[in-house]
């Protein structure tokens, strides 16, 4: 329902004629002849609306009546409304006008949207705890990730992130047609997740501990954060839209998920397991994404026994090689 609003108070106090007060008339974009014919008569009910002079033309120094209205009860004392020759040349001539303006409304392109983020989340979820933090990693280094993407009615699919270079990897979803893709450093390269077929997808979710711990996304408040990460990304400036595109115009929602703490410190509020982005309208075939999200890898700290288990090894192998030299 598109809701055409006449203000015609400041109007008619600008020239100091009658005040009239103004209405909202709602007209239905499907009956797009009708529309100006339905203001007429609108605006004939009423004396307010009949006496203003608003709905009046100048001509020289008289006031010609714009429309006249001749009214005629029947048997059922219903009164009806006639247009005069005046009132239907304007229909006539404006209605191409509505169309015009509607039909650029229609005709307006979706990919034209301002493709940005609407929101960010920061879910604690389960604390993840991490023995050791490395400010970098790659598309390669992301292997074994687990990418979850899905349709709001429920149907999902989940794929395992493979390495496909020295410094880059990818996920590539089958079922729904999708592919997400990381070529670098995930510092300064984006994720760039690409639309492969018809099916569409409403949201897609990166896992960087689902059976070992991989990495943690990085976000750059606070900072510094965790030790061992460095600057991270600000969620909001992620999305790059010159390089992404969209054919019904989505915007995009994101989440992180399951804050990560360092050892048996209390977390820092700056690394998060997994990253989900919701997508405002289906993201279809041929549609991009591009968003740098930051990332840093874990790192595998030995334990303390582990460390005296390798100096007791050492000590053992020093001590033979003295017998065997003496």
């Amino acid at each position: 329902m598109i809701f055409l609003e006449f203000r015609l108070l400041t109007f008619l106090r600008s020239v100091r004629l009658h005040q009239c007060d103004y209405f909202c008339l709602p007209l239905p974009v499907g009956f797009v002849p009708g529309i100006l014919r339905n203001l007429m008569t609108e605006l004939s009910k009423g004396s307010v609306m009949r006496d203003c002079p608003f709905l009046q033309l100048l001509t020289g120094s008289k006031l010609v009546p714009f429309f006249q209205l001749r009214r005629k009860a029947n048997t059922m004392k219903k009164k009806t409304t006639t247009l005069t020759p005046i009132a239907k040349r304007l229909v006539r001539c404006c209605t191409p006008v509505a169309f015009a303006l509607i039909g650029l409304a229609v005709v307006a392109s979706p990919s034209t949207a301002a493709l940005m983020v609407n929101s960010v989340v920061e879910d604690p979820g389960a604390v993840q705890t991490v023995p050791g933090i490395h400010s970098s990693l790659t598309g390669a280094t992301m292997a074994g990730a687990k990418i979850s993407a899905g349709h709001n009615s429920g149907v999902m699919e989940t794929v395992i992130w493979n390495a496909t270079g020295a410094a880059s990897g990818e996920a590539v979803g089958g079922m729904l047609g999708w592919k997400l893709s990381l070529d670098g450093e995930s510092g300064g390269n984006p994720l760039v997740l690409k639309g492969l077929g018809t099916n569409g997808i409403d949201w897609i979710e990166i896992d960087l501990m689902p059976d070992r711990q991989i990495g943690a996304f990085d976000d750059h408040d606070p900072n510094p954060g965790t030790p061992g990460s460095v600057g991270g990304t600000d969620p909001w400036l992620g999305l790059i839209a010159a390089d992404s595109n969209s054919a019904l115009g989505w915007d995009i929602d994101v989440t992180y998920r399951n804050i990560v703490a360092l050892n048996a410190n209390a977390p820092e509020k700056d690394l998060y397991r997994g990253l989900r982005i919701d997508f405002s309208r289906s993201f279809i075939s041929e549609d991009v994404l591009s968003y740098v999200a930051d990332s840093d890898a874990v790192r595998n700290i030995p334990e303390p026994a582990s460390f005296l288990l390798f100096g007791l090894t050492a000590m053992i192998v020093g001590c033979r090689r003295v017998r065997l030299t003496g």
